[in-house]
């Protein structure tokens, strides 16, 4: 099954974003952006979050979050092969592809790294979904970013506030894999990140380093195994970090 990649964060305010990841103790790249063939006027500002298995896309995007929060924005499920996955997708109703390509602005000798994605439109989750083919780890990458106070190794799950599935998610199931996936009693939920309505579970090698990473002032609770961090402004998305080999529930 294809695995979950990475989680777009578009704002008007990369810096504010850029500066919410900082607090919660991770890494984030130095300024970059994308481009694409389709496209050759535009280009599209970016920082990124990169753990061992998966990573964040931290995107300028003007015209997003006009009530001022800002929250992922879809999941992106890597693949060797877009076209073969698109085979799999048949059934499901899909946009064209796009292809795009990312450069740092200040690291002239890494190279250019292409993406092509093929978002579904069919409703699989809370958020849109999308599959992206492109190498990761890849060699347009410093090994200094994978490195987090916080200790992070992986973006593992999504947990949504109350709601279901999907209607589609049990047929993208068989090709995705949507075991990071799951629906909390909205109770349950708020009582660990408030008012937002998404959280994502991120796999530490240490929460003592978490604990000591994370910026003084933020909310936080803790279970006999994770960490739960409300959400830092500007986001409005709650982060649960945890150890064990299995996702907590």
């Amino acid at each position: 099954m294809l695995p979950l990649d990475h989680i777009p964060f578009p704002s008007p305010d990369l810096a504010g974003v850029a500066s919410a990841f900082t607090a919660l103790g991770f890494t984030v790249s130095p300024p970059g952006g994308y481009t694409a063939p389709a496209e050759p006027d535009a280009r599209w500002p970016c920082r990124c979050v990169f753990l061992a298995e998966g990573w964040f896309d931290l995107l300028h995007a003007p015209q997003a979050a006009a009530d001022g929060r800002v929250r992922p924005a879809a999941a992106l499920f890597r693949t060797d092969d877009l076209e073969a996955a698109a085979a799999k997708f048949q059934d499901m109703r899909l946009q064209p592809p796009y292809d795009l390509e990312r450069r740092w602005n200040d690291e002239p000798d890494l190279n250019v790294q292409a993406f092509s994605l093929l978002p579904i439109r069919e409703r699989i989750s809370p958020l849109p979904v999308s599959v992206i083919a492109h190498s990761y780890p890849a060699p347009s990458l410093r090994n200094a970013w994978f490195d987090h106070p916080n200790r992070a190794l992986e973006v593992a799950g999504l947990v949504f506030c109350g709601g279901e599935p999907g209607p589609f998610a049990r047929a993208a199931g068989r090709f995705l894999d949507l075991t990071g996936f799951a629906h909390w009693p909205s109770d349950v939920f708020a009582a660990r990140f408030g008012d937002a309505d998404v959280a994502i579970q991120i796999r530490t090698a240490s929460l003592e380093a978490v604990r000591k990473a994370i910026e003084p002032g933020l909310e936080t609770s803790e279970t006999a195994e994770t960490l739960c961090v409300r959400p830092p402004a500007p986001l409005d998305c709650g982060f649960q970090f945890f150890e064990s080999a299995a996702r907590p529930d």
